[in-house]
């Protein structure tokens, strides 16, 4: 009570930070002559394990997880658990549904797992969300059932 509360809610996780820039890199270019081809990635460039599963994406100096963070299947949980705010990490597009798809769950006025279902397409990786569950980061949760 009295200190507000925020959680990651959906994004890709930001999992490192380097000096390095790992798309000049990528690119065969030097850090500080790269012309900031990053633009060209908005999403930045996915890497795969070697049996072809999305991994990770590097973007720029950070190194993010491939699949998308999402909460959403947990939100009455967040809400139970008095969590004041839900942080949405930008992505280059649909970032606006993101942001209606929660306020519509929390309004009530959608179910959760149709909301699952309605941002999915914008989450070419799939879900993760395997550090709120106490799983492996990579590890995604069923979509859940809808209620009757």
């Amino acid at each position: 009570p009295g200190i507000e509360c925020e959680v990651f809610a959906h994004g890709r996780l930001p999992l490192a930070y380097s000096a390095r820039c790992f798309t000049a890199r990528h690119l065969d270019l030097a850090k500080d002559d790269c012309g900031f081809r990053c633009i060209d990635y908005p999403d930045g460039i996915a890497l795969a394990t070697q049996e072809g599963q999305p991994f990770l994406a590097i973007n720029g100096i950070q190194t993010q997880s491939a699949a998308t963070h999402n909460l959403l299947p947990f939100l009455a949980e967040l809400v139970d658990d008095g969590i004041d705010l839900l942080r949405i990490s930008p992505q280059s597009r649909g970032t606006a549904r993101v942001i209606e798809t929660f306020r519509a769950c929390l309004d009530g006025d959608l179910e959760p797992a149709q909301g699952r279902e309605r941002l999915a397409h914008d989450a070419p990786a799939g879900f993760c969300d395997g550090y709120w569950t106490g799983a492996a980061g990579i590890a995604g949760s069923p979509a859940p059932a809808q209620r009757g």
